[in-house]
């Protein structure tokens, strides 16, 4: 959004980045910033909550109710409202941006249902969603960032970003959470281990690595390489794996 608002001749005074920290945050996110802070020469400005970091939210205990003797934990997956993303996201953007502000917020036109979130009809700023105006869909957007060489490399495991240890992400997010980076998954079996209840409702993160393991392995089953003779030498015949494998091997 950013930059097509640029291209427009559309003025922007600040951006603003809701950072929720190095315990929830991907590391690649920073180095993405840092990237559009070069191309743009406009400084991004981080914003964090004065009073809750994703450790804090996570170890802390509530202050009433029946659970006040457990940690909060990972965040309920029970309806769509997030407080963890309440208190780590809008409330540090909203305080940084103060009121009697117009601010471009960067929704896609396939997700225009979004924009009439009640939380953009609050307060005394004056909210837009240039790519909903026009038309521009998460896609058209991704194609356009290929195109500038500016394509976010999280984007192509993910679909949606977020905390990294959020229990409403889909499965295919914790599967590729599982498969391409590892040290952040044993942190979420460490953190549910810290928890002592289940990551999700009724399944742990050992259910899940179980389940993405007979996956992987039923793929592998799947796998019948073929084998072609392409030379010897003495007393060895070599042979080319023709498939996913390129590997020469001697027999």
């Amino acid at each position: 959004m950013l930059l097509m608002m640029l291209e427009r001749g559309i003025p922007v005074d600040r951006v603003l980045f809701a950072d929720v920290g190095e315990m929830a945050e991907f590391e690649q996110m920073y180095e993405y910033i840092s990237r559009i802070e070069i191309y743009t020469g406009i400084p991004i400005e981080t914003v964090r909550s004065e009073r809750w970091t994703a450790r804090s939210i996570f170890y802390g205990y509530p202050s009433r109710g029946k659970y006040m003797d457990d940690i909060r934990g990972f965040p309920l997956t029970i309806g769509s409202a997030c407080r963890y993303r309440t208190w780590l996201k809008v409330e540090p953007l909203e305080a940084a941006a103060g009121q009697d502000q117009d601010i471009y917020i960067g929704i896609a036109a396939d997700e225009a249902g979004r924009s009439r979130c009640k939380e953009y009809a609050k307060g005394k700023n004056r909210y837009h969603f240039p790519l909903v105006d026009w038309g521009i869909t998460e896609q058209q957007c991704l194609d356009y960032l290929r195109e500038k060489q500016l394509f976010n490399p999280l984007y192509v495991h993910f679909k949606r970003l977020g905390c990294f240890w959020c229990p409403k992400q889909p499965i295919d997010s914790l599967r590729q959470l599982y498969i391409h980076f590892p040290e952040l998954w044993d942190t979420l079996r460490q953190m549910e281990k810290d928890q002592g209840r289940p990551f999700q409702y009724k399944r742990t993160v050992e259910d899940l690595q179980l389940r993405f393991n007979r996956e992987l392995a039923s793929k592998q089953e799947q796998i019948i390489p073929t084998f072609t003779q392409i030379g010897s030498f003495s007393d060895q015949t070599c042979f080319a794996c023709v498939g996913n494998d390129s590997r020469l091997i001697t027999r």
